[in-house]
């Protein structure tokens, strides 16, 4: 069963190994045929696509993929060397230098 048509091979890894981290069985199918675009029409049936092994798995696959793709915004935060506030986007401090991925 057809779970999800990506834009490029990248993606469908990323998500099929966070599928296979949740123990969903999927696998990789068209991931060659992204090297012909422009040579053959790229569709969804020609597009890099999950396919899942296990039909009764579908809303747990439904439920990862969502949150793959509409990640939660990042809080913002207080840089707490000198006080400057940072979109959460940010982890390490304009003002100066601190790294929020150094604590």
């Amino acid at each position: 069963m057809k779970i999800y048509t990506a834009t490029h091979p990248l993606e469908a890894h990323m998500l099929m190994q966070l599928l296979h981290q949740q123990g969903i069985a999927c696998e990789l199918r068209g991931e060659m045929l992204f090297a012909l675009r422009g040579e053959i029409p790229m569709d969804s049936s020609s597009a890099p696509s999950l396919w899942l092994q296990k039909p009764e798995q579908k809303t747990a696959a439904q439920q990862i993929i969502r949150e793959f793709l509409n990640p939660p915004p990042a809080e913002c935060w207080q840089c707490p060397e000198c006080g400057e506030h940072h979109e959460g986007q940010f982890s390490a401090c304009w003002q100066c230098g601190f790294s929020q991925t150094t604590q």
